[in-house]
């Protein structure tokens, strides 16, 4: 009976040892794949701060090309206006000599119809002389 515990016993121990041994090499293999995923996830973090920073440095560049966006857009607005109001002026010197220019068309028609009527005058004076000239002939 003693023989049969011991050999019993010896047999849990000869399992437990292997067990043991399993359980080793388990844990071995765990502690290894612990080093990689801490490893992993540290060059993770050194990528995900990579990005931030990528993602700061961007928004940075935005808001310059924003405020560069707008000063250019002032700029051209004011320019915008400059040649606007030299359109306008252009527009209203013009109109202006348009004016000027019909109003001395307006006095030249004038003049003419004076004219024509001093011409149709004197030729009426001068077919009454005509006729005064024939009877005196």
């Amino acid at each position: 009976n003693i023989i049969k515990e011991v050999h019993t016993i010896e047999s849990r121990m000869s399992a437990l040892e292997i067990t043991a041994e399993g359980d080793r090499q388990t844990i071995e293999m765990l502690e290894q794949q612990l080093a990689r995923n801490k490893q992993r996830e540290e060059e993770l973090k050194g990528d995900t701060e990579q990005r931030r920073q990528k993602i700061v440095d961007l928004r940075a560049e935005i808001d310059a090309l924003h405020k560069r966006l707008e000063g250019s857009n002032e700029e051209m607005e004011a320019e915008k206006d400059k040649i606007l109001g030299g359109l306008r002026s252009q527009k209203e010197d013009l109109l202006s000599e348009k004016n000027r220019q019909l109003d001395q068309l307006t006095e030249v028609r004038e003049k003419n119809l004076q004219l024509h009527g001093q011409h149709q005058e004197l030729l009426e004076q001068q077919r009454t002389k005509e006729a005064e000239v024939a009877k005196l002939d």
